[in-house]
């Protein structure tokens, strides 16, 4: 029944691929895990791989944000700065920064602190 399942596991990642399907493969060693977008706070670029952080857990991601940035739903996520890919529905609040620049507060936690570009200000209309 192998032929079985290759063909089933063809028609999930066929299934995933599509634009109603809410979810973020995560691979990890065997397993994939399928992260729902909505729990997604940020993606971040760290030296060689991408930290994607929810909630409770960060992922390590060995891709780049240019690729994670076209894969979101752009109606979601933001990408804030060169270093960043945001959930807008996770963000709490926008600081003005020194020197014309702002920072963006997510509502995690530890209330995380992240970049945003001046000329992203745009897409978060300010």
């Amino acid at each position: 029944s192998s032929a079985a399942s290759d063909v089933y596991k063809r028609q999930v990642l066929n299934a995933m691929v599509q634009p109603k399907i809410r979810k973020f493969p995560v691979k990890a060693g065997d397993k994939t895990f399928l992260i729902d977008y909505a729990s997604i706070l940020y993606f971040l670029a760290e030296d060689k791989y991408v930290k994607l952080q929810t909630i409770d857990t960060s992922y390590y991601l060995s891709d780049t944000l240019n690729n994670i940035a076209a894969k979101v739903p752009s109606d979601t996520f933001v990408r804030a700065h060169r270093s960043v890919v945001v959930n807008v529905d996770a963000i709490k609040e926008i600081h003005k920064w020194f020197a014309g620049k702002y920072r963006i507060v997510m509502n995690d936690k530890e209330r995380t602190t992240l970049p945003l570009s001046r000329n992203m200000r745009h897409l978060i209309s300010l």
